[in-house]
């Protein structure tokens, strides 16, 4: 009786496990010529900006945009044409440079030469590690077709950081997956986000963008780009990038 359950369950599990194999399968393809252009336009446009963030002190060590052949887009999207062409940026502060020096160098030291005795050493030394990667770190994440965003400030109010080329944009102390953070994530909303609709999730507000066009169709109708990291890194980004290109990368 055991033996036949033990089948039993086994079978069923490889069900599941094909059937989600199945599904995964089945959620992205590959674009139509329409889709390949509206994406291949957002790259062309999002990728020269984003690129520029890599200098003498900072170097690009992961992320960037898919190639052409690599294009998806979901079979039955939620918005009005589910896409994700990038894979968040990640640039590091260069070692041994006058900034890493500054900045970064006695952080170092302590972490190669740790002091470990007990468990309130341990806790101060993960403490220590994670301030390092913070502060060593800028990651940017570029969203296409976002859905919604956490926060509305109207455009021109207190709230807003009235950065040139955005709808909208804002500060918070969480980051995209709303994982609080020592320093502040910086939001740029690009497209017309005037329209929203406030929904609540678990008493938590959500502004869901208004797409005009139909879901499925072959339109980018706002970029969403977000930034986190080192502090003075970041803010330098926000406030002396020149954004205003990025809503070429609209088709509307």
């Amino acid at each position: 009786m055991k033996k036949k359950l033990l089948k039993l369950f086994v079978l069923l599990f490889i069900v599941f496990i094909g059937v989600n194999i199945s599904v995964s399968a089945q959620s992205s393809r590959s674009p139509t010529q329409k889709e390949r252009q509206a994406i291949d336009k957002v790259v062309k446009t999002v990728m020269p900006i984003i690129s520029s963030f890599a200098d003498n002190n900072w170097t690009l060590t992961e992320g960037g945009a898919d190639d052409p052949e690599d294009y998806t887009v979901q079979t039955k999207p939620d918005v009005v044409m589910g896409t994700a062409p990038f894979s968040d940026f990640h640039f590091s502060m260069v070692q041994g440079t006058q900034l890493w020096n500054t900045e970064l160098k006695s952080l170092y030291e302590k972490m190669t030469h740790p002091k470990i005795n007990s468990d309130a050493e341990a806790a101060d030394y993960d403490k220590l590690s994670e301030t390092y990667e913070e502060q060593s770190e800028v990651v940017v994440e570029v969203l296409v077709n976002k859905r919604n965003l956490s926060k509305k400030p109207e455009p021109g109010s207190k709230a807003d950081l009235k950065i040139p080329g955005c709808f909208f944009s804002y500060k918070s102390k969480l980051d995209s997956y709303d994982q609080p953070t020592s320093n502040d994530v910086y939001y740029l909303a690009f497209g017309n986000w005037k329209n929203t609709k406030e929904v609540f999730y678990t008493h938590t507000p959500s502004y869901n963008f208004s797409f005009v066009h139909p879901k499925g169709s072959p339109f980018v109708e706002n970029i969403v780009i977000i930034l986190k990291g080192n502090a003075n890194r970041v803010k330098e980004l926000v406030y002396h990038t020149d954004w205003r290109s990025i809503i070429d990368g609209l088709s509307l």
